[in-house]
């Protein structure tokens, strides 16, 4: 819906940004949970340095903290859907 608004030269609306928020927020979430899977199963060897699942492990959840899909942002978009002021400062025009 977004993507359609924005080739329609249209502005986002706030439930268009609380959309891409979620969905931006779950698929981090669910890389993470894929890796630290992967990770589980690569076993011991997935810990030393020299194994790439470690920096795979390290860099899918280091993206998770990131302030745009970090868990802070659930809570943004679960502010707007109670109709409260979400604390992000890019959810206010």
């Amino acid at each position: 819906e977004g993507w359609q608004a924005g080739l329609a030269g249209e502005a986002l609306t706030m439930a268009h940004r609380m959309k891409l928020q979620l969905a931006a927020c779950h698929a981090a979430q669910v890389a993470a949970d894929v890796v630290r899977s992967v990770h589980m199963i690569a076993g011991t060897s997935a810990i030393r340095r020299n194994h790439r699942f470690e920096r795979y492990f390290r860099d899918v959840h280091t993206n998770t903290q990131h302030a745009f899909i970090s868990p802070g942002r659930w809570e943004s978009v679960g502010q707007w859907m109670h109709g409260l002021q979400p604390d992000w400062p890019l959810f206010t025009y």
